[in-house]
């Protein structure tokens, strides 16, 4: 059994019989032959947004896509290496005065996590930029595409039977006129999240539509608590409300508790801690648990933004 629990920032005891990192990119054929000769795949991107629920995996096989580097095709296109870091991608584009994606700066994970998720961070998301992605089809061969289709922490290519292994970005030069805030970002995220027994973001951000019916007593008890003025809360056009889940659950306190040794940050609303449970189930649990005060308050169904295996 190898050792799978290190590829997830919750710190579990997880053990799986069969495991596979791609390194580097001259071992896209070796997987190829992985995939042809087993069903049961599951690719792990960096392991920042993943929770092993069991403790042992004997019938699924681990794909760990950590290939790295990158080059520039044109004066703004790149073709950068599913496993590489984001935010050492986005360094280096910051050494030659290109601040198009400094808003992502600082996300940990892979661009394969970022682009597969359409992550996103103080306004900005990955999606626009991407032109193509080169996949592994379930026949095993290699495409390139300009298929990817994009919707809020999701993509076409998310859970799909396609894996990813390299992809093409157009990133347009934009130069930040105020020097000072080159570490800006970085230095929130520092000052504002947990970067240790977190996956970060545990829950999506609601979207509640305006205009049906249903919704309208959900709308009302958000009017009951909406001079909570701690954090942001909503944003919203003429049809769509989107509800911040840290403002949820610290509308009802729910960060300052302690539950099946699992807690919410108090610095970020929205992350889970594990401070001291080595099993994925309490955590899940736990989630449920805070699940189900925030829908019996607010009638709110909370889905999940981490990947549970």
């Amino acid at each position: 059994m190898i050792n799978i629990w290190q590829f997830s920032n919750f710190q579990l005891n997880a053990y799986s019989k069969n495991y596979f990192k791609l390194g580097k990119n001259n071992q896209i054929d070796q997987l190829q032959d992985i995939i042809k000769k087993n069903n049961n795949i599951i690719v792990m991107w960096g392991g920042t947004n993943i929770l092993f629920k069991q403790k042992e995996y004997k019938n699924k096989f681990f794909l760990h896509i950590r290939n790295k580097g990158y080059k520039k095709i044109d004066k703004n296109t790149y073709e950068i290496s599913a496993g590489h870091w984001i935010t050492n991608f986005i360094k280096d584009l910051i050494k030659n005065d290109i601040h198009t994606l400094d808003p992502l700066y600082g996300l940990p994970g892979s661009i394969w996590w970022a682009i597969i998720g359409n992550a996103g961070s103080f306004g900005l998301e990955i999606w626009p930029f991407v032109q193509s992605v080169t996949y592994i089809d379930p026949n095993w061969k290699l495409h390139t595409s300009k298929d990817y289709k994009h919707s809020y922490r999701n993509s076409n290519y998310k859970n799909s039977n396609r894996i990813a292994v390299k992809f093409k970005l157009h990133i347009p030069d934009q130069k930040l006129k105020d020097q000072k805030n080159r570490e800006r970002y970085r230095n929130r995220r520092k000052e504002n999240q947990n970067f240790k027994n977190t996956c970060g973001c545990f829950w999506k951000n609601p979207k509640i539509d305006k205009t049906k019916k249903q919704n309208q007593n959900i709308i009302k008890k958000l009017k009951k608590y909406e001079n909570n003025p701690l954090t942001r809360k909503i944003n919203q056009n003429k049809q769509t409300i989107t509800i911040a889940t840290g403002w949820l659950t610290e509308t009802l306190w729910l960060k300052w508790l302690e539950k099946y040794w699992v807690q919410i940050s108090n610095k970020h609303w929205n992350f889970v801690l594990n401070p001291k449970t080595k099993n994925g189930k309490d955590i899940l649990k736990f989630a449920k648990w805070v699940e189900w005060k925030i829908f019996d308050e607010f009638r709110i169904k909370l889905e999940k933004e981490v990947q549970i295996y």
